[in-house]
């Protein structure tokens, strides 16, 4: 999907009000270096992108750095009278499009965790019936940066994964919905390596960030809903645009080219079909 669509569809959602589900502290921010292959008949061609894991002692949220970017652009707009949303719209096309969606909160104190997905401009939460993950430890161990980690194995979400945590940092978690584990992981990997986490840095905050899961507008459901949706998008996404785009709708981009929503319509059955392989098989 081209940049003007993307910042055309943003634009659509800054209306988007919310309230809060989980709140806590995050005193630590560490940063992971992400692979994957999003397309299983591609796969020379891996995304690289850096996630955001804010952690503290009751809770944690898992955020891909271009969304986090995205959306702090977007709460600053909601701030601004809607005829300045346009004059934003170059800073929106220069941030990283973010191909990882999923946002993950982690509420240590109610041991539950919940992933918060869109599906077009209809948000949806859901709390991830398979946890706590069960590892399984080896006597394994090997140096990551200047950290000893040590190897623990699990199955989640139809992948098999090796894990390399450690005890030398005061921080008990992981990238995306993985804790559990009595250190932070710093490595992360399915055993076909389509998903690779890599810690990139250990950052303690000088001021906390707000951990603050919200959830006025959007939907909270099962996991099993969820995917039942999903999956009924992708068989069709022509049929969820054309909910909130008019058939006769056009515009036209830098170059003059004129757009339609044929076009977005067939740009998102291309991207939709581009993204066969995400990190749970379903």
């Amino acid at each position: 999907m081209s940049r003007n669509i993307l910042s055309l569809l943003m634009l659509l959602l800054i209306a988007i009000t919310t309230q809060a589900q989980i709140k806590g502290e995050a005193n630590y921010l560490v940063k992971y270096e992400v692979d994957f292959v999003l397309d299983s008949t591609d796969r020379d061609n891996v995304t690289h992108e850096i996630h955001r894991l804010y952690s503290g002692s009751s809770a944690s949220q898992y955020i891909s750095e271009g969304k986090f970017v995205m959306d702090s652009v977007m709460n600053e707009m909601r701030n601004q009278a809607r005829g300045n949303w346009r004059n934003m719209r170059s800073t929106m096309e220069a941030i990283p499009r973010s191909e990882f969606e999923p946002i993950v909160f982690k509420d240590f104190d109610n041991a539950s965790i919940w992933v918060q997905q869109s599906i077009m401009r209809d948000q949806y939460v859901y709390q991830e019936p398979n946890t706590p993950i069960e590892w399984e430890f080896t006597d394994e161990s090997k140096e990551i940066e200047r950290y000893t980690a040590q190897k623990a194995t699990t199955s989640f979400g139809g992948r098999d994964y090796e894990a390399w945590f450690t005890l030398e940092v005061p921080i008990v978690d992981g990238p995306y919905v993985f804790s559990g584990l009595p250190g932070l992981i710093l490595e992360l990997y399915d055993t076909n390596k389509d998903y690779h986490f890599n810690v990139a840095s250990i950052t303690p905050l000088k001021e906390v960030h707000k951990i603050n899961s919200e959830a006025g507008s959007i939907k909270e459901i099962k996991k099993s809903e969820f995917i039942k949706s999903y999956k009924k998008y992708r068989e069709n996404p022509a049929a969820s645009i054309a909910r909130y785009m008019p058939r006769d709708f056009e515009y036209r981009d830098e170059t003059g080219k004129r757009i339609t929503s044929k076009d977005i319509e067939r740009q998102a059955k291309e991207r939709v079909a581009k993204r066969n392989n995400l990190i749970e098989i379903w």
